[in-house]
């Protein structure tokens, strides 16, 4: 039995539902499985190639290379800043593509 690596459920999906899928593999009714590479796909912008969980591509294009806000944004470790507490901080990473 194959198991999808994301299972995504309604939500009048019961937990008895869910006993079942993991005992017989049948998907509760509503649900679906997808990969893990799709599920991170949901809501990207076309052509996204940040990598990151939550999409940044957008925001990220619209700076050049080496800007540091940019680099802040696709930063894949987040980095607080110790003023503010941001990890995307325009006042202690700002933007120099102007």
């Amino acid at each position: 039995m194959k198991y999808p690596e994301i299972l995504v459920v309604s939500e009048s999906t019961t937990p008895e539902q869910e006993a079942h899928f993991i005992e017989t593999g049948e998907l509760p009714p509503g649900s679906r499985g997808m990969t893990l590479k799709d599920f991170k796909a949901i809501g990207r912008v076309e052509n996204c190639d940040c990598g990151l969980i939550q999409c940044v591509c957008q925001q990220a294009r619209q700076h050049k290379d080496g800007c540091p806000l940019k680099l802040a944004m696709t930063c894949a470790i987040p980095i607080e800043c110790d003023k503010h507490g941001l990890d995307v901080c325009p006042e202690c990473t700002p933007c120099t593509c102007n």
